[in-house]
């Protein structure tokens, strides 16, 4: 009940725009749509300028309405506002309990339902903004988990990963967003509970093998510059992480 209640205060969406203006088109191109190359990748074919022009219209629009609803979404839950000179702060993240429930299990949905607001959009805008080594950071990482491999280990690399993702985003407000729910999840009792008990071993290897696969299509969606494919991944691997630890663990 309490997800669904923040869920359906994303439906009131900000008319204002946090991106600054259209300068952004031609920041993502730079130099080699002056080249006459592909905007992301400097091997592909040259396409009509006419097509790229209204390619690269259609993913800023997707992304600034994405990023839109993000911020507003967080406004509504107040997990953000606005301040002085600051477009948004964010200063802590709330607690939610319903008697009845599983305290754990209650924060595992908490956390995750913020994620599946953040995340997406960040992904969508790391496709059309990372740098190079931006780029290569995230597959770099990606190559790095392995199906078995220890709890600690993955979980170092996930942190390292989805940071990653967050600061290729170009946008320092989901930036600072993002690195505050990792540090709030990485700290978590609750999550440090859920995935030590030996009880629930079975679980989190599978967590660990589905995540790791993943984590490798997400980082070849963006490597190849695939923006709703990354956005996809994302979605489904968040789904598929919360679903594991909320009806699998105990």
């Amino acid at each position: 009940m309490q997800r669904a209640t923040r869920e359906g205060n994303l439906n009131v969406i900000a008319e204002q725009s946090v991106f600054p203006d259209r300068e952004d088109d031609r920041r993502i191109c730079g130099s080699r749509r002056d080249r006459g190359e592909h905007p992301f990748r400097g091997d592909a074919p040259r396409q009509p300028t006419s097509v790229r022009a209204g390619a690269l219209r259609a993913v800023r629009r997707r992304a600034r309405t994405s990023v839109r609803e993000a911020v507003q979404g967080l406004l509504t839950l107040g997990l953000i506002e606005k301040r002085g000179n600051r477009s948004y702060v964010i200063e802590h993240l709330p607690s939610f309990r319903l008697d009845g429930d599983d305290r754990r299990k209650l924060r595992v949905r908490e956390l995750f339902a913020v994620r599946e607001i953040l995340e997406p959009p960040i992904v969508r805008l790391a496709v059309q903004k990372a740098s190079e080594d931006e780029r290569q950071r995230i597959a770099d990482i990606a190559r790095q988990f392995q199906a078995g491999m220890p709890l600690e280990e993955f979980r170092h690399l996930d942190r390292q990963f989805h940071w990653a993702l967050a600061t290729a985003c170009g946008n320092e407000t989901l930036a600072e967003l993002s690195g505050k729910v990792l540090d709030s999840l990485f700290a978590s009792d609750e999550f440090h509970e859920l995935l030590g008990s030996r009880d629930n071993d079975a679980a989190v290897a599978d967590v660990i093998d589905t995540s790791v696969r993943a984590h490798h299509r997400i980082a070849e969606a963006i490597e190849s510059a695939d923006a709703s494919r990354a956005v996809e991944e994302i979605t489904a691997h968040l789904h598929d992480v919360e679903d594991q630890m909320v009806s699998r663990m105990s």
